[in-house]
């Protein structure tokens, strides 16, 4: 299982893996044929595979990033096979909705502990709110709704490890109403608690 957090979609340069991640993911549940990989591609991720758990299993310091990375490499070379990336590209963006976009994202990534609605964030990219939800669902790879609670989880992450504040003060900082909504969502996301996630640190 890959975290939701690990590649989240708001961040560019995971954007596409993402995708890939999403189209793996689609594929898994719809039972069809498994996916269309050359022999050398498929060769070469089961020798990344077999890297990345011997990072998790020896647990070395820096071990979660260099996991990230090898997970990486992995989606890299899924999505340069020809049968997957004409599935999971971007290039089909016209620059106006890249722009209209990109301001949501950057506005969502400084905001995202204040009320946040449908409305609001169609004015702002000049659309109507179902033409809104349609493309940003394309962009974003989820709901405005699920975009803004990971930003918030991973928010909530950086102030659990780097700071002493109080759980619930994270909470209402990162834009929870309650403190069982965001326990909620973490576990949802990060498959932990706070608690726990604060105690591995």
């Amino acid at each position: 299982m890959v975290p939701n957090f690990m590649f989240p979609p708001e961040t560019f340069g995971d954007r596409e893996t993402h995708l890939t991640l999403q189209h793996v993911i689609d594929l898994a549940h719809s039972g069809r044929n498994p996916l269309p990989l050359q022999k050398k591609t498929a060769l070469r991720i089961l020798s990344l595979t077999v890297e990345m758990m011997k990072e998790f299993c020896g647990k070395k310091p820096g071990y979660q990033t260099a996991a990230r990375l090898l997970l990486q490499n992995i989606f890299l070379h899924i999505m340069r096979e020809p049968a997957v990336g004409a599935k999971t590209s971007l290039k089909k963006w016209t620059p106006y909705r890249e722009e209209s976009m990109g301001r949501v994202l950057e506005f969502l990534d400084a905001h995202f502990m204040e009320k946040v609605t449908v409305e609001r964030m169609a004015r702002m990219a000049c659309m109507s709110r179902s033409h809104f939800h349609a493309i940003f669902l394309k962009v974003a790879g989820c709901t405005l709704i699920d975009y803004v609670t990971r930003v918030r989880i991973q928010a909530a992450l950086r102030l659990l490890r780097d700071s002493n504040a109080p759980i619930i003060q994270i909470a209402m900082d990162c834009g929870f109403l309650t403190l069982s909504r965001f326990y909620d969502a973490f576990k949802s996301i990060t498959g932990k608690t706070p608690r726990v996630i604060r105690t591995d640190e």
